[in-house]
């Protein structure tokens, strides 16, 4: 069966590349208790004591410690793909170069001593070996350590000054790492190598594992100062834990799927978990499931039965119905899968302790700054909204506002207490990691923030009550979008070294292709800015730059829309969001079934959606259904039969982690719920073609085009400029975007036509100031399937250019059929 894995084995060797530019990239640091989804952990693990017998080196008595160590992994059992949560006590705390403890460690450069390593290896008691073909954990050739073999999965991290510390760590299946092949036929480990020092020579002769007067030179317990390279003390004392991995959709008996499935991202979690546990139980079921098409995609293939951008689909994942038909659209109808929810991973590196900041709460307002590039992201602006008082070189579209949401009163009001931060943190960190492309998520997320009257009045131009408006390049975007638009693309023209983004905003916001980048870059701490203020290249002719490095421990401000499915198994720390009722409420199993209680149901009868005025405090809003379209005509009896033990088998399902259990992060449907699920699957089975549910349309996307294959798409009826449809022959009207072969009118700050040489790229425009108007610079199209002019996931490059950015973008626009969804 095809189901998209989680991370394929060529996204995990650029992630490597990119940690080993990084020294530290990987570093995971003693975290405080977040506010975060519950986990229904299996039993994990603790050991006590290490493979030598060995106790650690305590640097501050010059002397062993006198209690014995140990470590402790929160989950050892049915493990996926996800973070397991790593404990350690009575270690040798780490210090930097002058020996000070950890909470001044800034892991500049990568220098520690006395670190923590933690390495994923394959078999249950690995053996450390120098040869460079073996891939057990992570492998060196004799003469240079830092040259790395195979893939392998490997992570450091710190001690604090009481000798404990923790990481949260992410194991990986076969899907995501072959080369070390875990799964439930490959045994594989958590190998702790604690580090404690001594001398450790790459020969066999004058091993001295009591002697630490060479611990300084000891840097990552990988090498001293003589040369003296091995790891042989500290792999002496390593801790090893067994692993047991739960089976995959790919250990499922070869055969012929029953049925396809199409859609929702959100879903993954619950249905790889289905599947793999479904395929073998005592009525078995063996399905397709392909999150990687949108819902947007997977509602059009559906209906139409027919796929123009993607093969045809039996059953779509959607959280959002249908807000019109196709001429012709086949039966069907909605049946209740799961509830899950929008989760704000944010991981902030707390400077005072090395851990990262619990509680962290946000409203909508402050959700509308993130996401309209609205703070001034430069170090050295101030937050005086008199010219005279502001440096020469801020961005005027934010002028006025503070450097960084740590900054704005507003936040500080709902986050008392909040450290201050540096100027260490790199300000493209404050840029949110959001998925690009149509999503469901992203509508209801934008949905949200236009429902809540002191965001609106933000988006419309209004100022905060300190002063702060919003970017001049967003103000007067119409919300909710079901794509995210990137207006300011921090370009102001001709520089002193006559290369964009001189002068302006630091670096370029850019959405990230599939649900999965967004999660993985949230894991390893990689904003999705790139750096638009020191080009790579020759900028006369093609400027290019690189997106942003992962962040260092000490540093870390990660801000990601994921949904609660994976938030739960990284066990991301998420935001406390503000609902109907003032209160601010974090996701879990009990604040997602209270916000169902209250949702309101659709001009369907049958699909619900949030009801952002609800006033029960114990509601989250960011609450979505997952609902499956499924077909009541023309189906033969075996297909209709396999759909129907579908919507049976999910309507029965139990909390858990086991394969057939409903994942952590998700809800189970209610007695409400269930009758429908019961009505559908029996109107499935049925096959007799009964009338559709009604349909509405659903609220504006900002008058988006339609698109039409034959002929230009109309623009957007809405009172703000709509993104114009793309024609594959003719021409289209809105803000100004080329179409694939006609030239295109529009109402936007740029006129361009479709084959001109000169055609201005959608992501470059004149920063302008607060004035009457807003500029009206959207990227709503690039974005349609998932395709990016900027971005698209680890270790892209972003090419802006006089030459190569409308090139990309001419290229982009053969491949886009659809405009924005339904």
């Amino acid at each position: 069966m095809s189901n998209r894995t989680r991370h394929l084995p060529g996204a995990r060797l650029r992630l490597l590349a990119v940690a080993a530019a990084g020294a530290l990239v990987a570093l995971m640091a003693p975290i405080a208790a977040p506010s975060a989804l519950p986990q229904a952990h299996a039993e994990g693990t603790t050991i006590t004591g290490t493979r030598s017998g060995d106790f650690a080196w305590d640097p501050k008595t010059n002397a062993p410690m006198t209690a014995a160590p140990s470590v402790s992994v929160d989950q050892t059992d049915n493990l996926t793909d996800q973070v397991v949560h790593v404990t350690w006590k009575n270690f040798s705390p780490t210090t930097d170069l002058s020996g000070n403890p950890i909470p001044s460690y800034k892991a500049g450069g990568g220098s520690a001593y006395y670190p923590v390593q933690i390495r994923q290896c394959r078999g249950v008691d690995p053996a450390v070996t120098w040869r460079s073909d073996t891939q057990t954990c992570y492998s060196f050739t004799p003469d240079n350590p830092n040259s790395d073999h195979g893939v392998g999965n490997v992570a450091n991290a710190i001690t604090g000054p009481t000798n404990t510390g923790e990481a949260f760590f992410h194991v990986e299946t076969s899907q995501a790492n072959d080369q070390l092949g875990c799964s439930v036929t490959q045994a594989c480990s958590l190998v702790i190598v604690p580090n404690w020092g001594g001398v450790q020579p790459k020969s066999g002769t004058g091993v001295s594992c009591a002697d630490h007067s060479k611990d300084k030179g000891n840097l990552l317990g990988r090498y001293a100062s003589d040369n003296n390279i091995a790891l042989s003390c500290s792999w002496a004392d390593r801790f090893v834990v067994p692993l047991h991995f739960a089976p995959t959709p790919n250990d499922c008996p070869a055969k012929e799927p029953a049925f396809a499935t199409q859609g929702s991202p959100m879903l993954e979690r619950a249905m790889q978990l289905w599947q793999a546990g479904w395929c073998t139980d005592s009525a078995p079921l063996s399905l397709d499931f392909d999150s990687g098409t949108n819902e947007y995609l997977a509602r059009e293939s559906f209906l139409s039965g027919s796929g123009a951008l993607t093969s045809a689909t039996d059953v779509a994942a959607v959280t959002r119905p249908a807000g019109s038909l196709p001429a012709g659209a086949r039966h069907f109808t909605y049946a209740p899968l799961a509830t899950s929810g929008i989760a704000i991973a944010v991981r902030v590196d707390d400077p005072s302790t090395g851990g990262f900041v619990s509680n962290v709460t946000l409203n909508a307002r402050l959700m509308a700054k993130l996401l309209t590039q609205s703070y001034a992201l430069r170090y050295g602006c101030t937050n005086s909204a008199d010219p005279s008082k502001q440096a020469a070189d801020c961005d005027p579209g934010v002028r006025g506002n503070p450097v960084s949401i740590f900054a704005d009163p507003e936040f500080q009001h709902l986050n008392p207490g909040f450290p201050s931060h540096s100027a260490d943190v790199n300000i493209g960190q404050f840029l949110p990691l959001v998925l690009a492309g149509n999503s469901d998520l992203t509508y209801e997320l934008t949905r949200w923030i236009e429902s809540d009257p002191d965001a609106a009045a933000f988006l419309d131009g209004k100022p905060d009550e300190s002063g702060m408006h919003v970017n001049t390049y967003y103000r007067g975007i119409d919300y909710p979008l079901d794509q995210f638009q990137v207006q300011d693309p921090g370009y102001a023209g001709p520089g002193p070294t006559n290369h964009p983004g001189w002068g302006t905003m630091q670096v370029a916001w850019s959405p990230i292709s599939g649900l999965d980048n967004v999660v993985t870059s949230a894991l390893i701490d990689r904003p999705s800015g790139v750096d638009i203020t020191v080009p790579q290249g020759d900028c006369a002719q093609n400027c290019v730059y690189a997106r942003m490095a992962p962040s260092l421990i000490g540093s870390r401000v990660t801000f990601a829309v994921v949904d609660a499915g994976d938030a739960a198994a990284e066990q991301f720390p998420v935001a406390r969001l503000v609902n109907g009722a003032g209160v601010a409420v974090a996701p879990t199993t009990q604040s997602m079934a209270a916000a169902v209680k209250g949702m309101t149901t659709n001009v369907d009868k049958i699909t619900q959606s949030a009801n952002f005025d609800n006033t029960d405090p114990k509601a989250y809003p960011l609450t979505m259904v997952d609902y499956a379209m499924v077909p009541t005509c023309g189906l033969s009896g075996a297909k209709a039969n396999a759909i129907g033990a579908l919507l049976d088998k999910a309507a029965s399902t139990q909390y858990g982690q086991e394969p057939g259990t409903l994942a952590p992060g998700y809800v189970a449907l209610n007695a409400g719920q269930k009758s429908q699920s019961a009505a559908a699957a029996q109107a499935v089975r049925a096959q007799a073609c009964p009338p559709n549910p009604p349909t509405g349309n659903p609220p504006s996307d900002n008058g988006g085009g339609n698109n039409d294959n034959n002929g230009g798409g109309s623009g957007g009826s809405a009172s703000t400029d709509g993104a114009g449809g793309n024609g594959a022959t003719g021409s289209g009207s809105g803000s100004g975007l080329a179409s694939s072969t006609g030239p295109t009118s529009g109402a936007g700050p740029h006129s361009v036509t479709g084959q001109s040489p000169n055609a201005v790229p959608a992501a470059f425009g004149t920063k302008h100031g607060d004035s009457a108007g807003p500029a009206r610079l959207v990227l709503p199209i690039l974005l349609a399937v998932g395709g990016v002019l900027l971005l698209g996931g680890p270790g892209v490059y972003l090419a802006w250019a006089s030459g190569a950015g409308p090139n990309i973008a001419r290229r982009l626009r053969s491949l886009l059929r659809f405009g924005r969804g339904h």
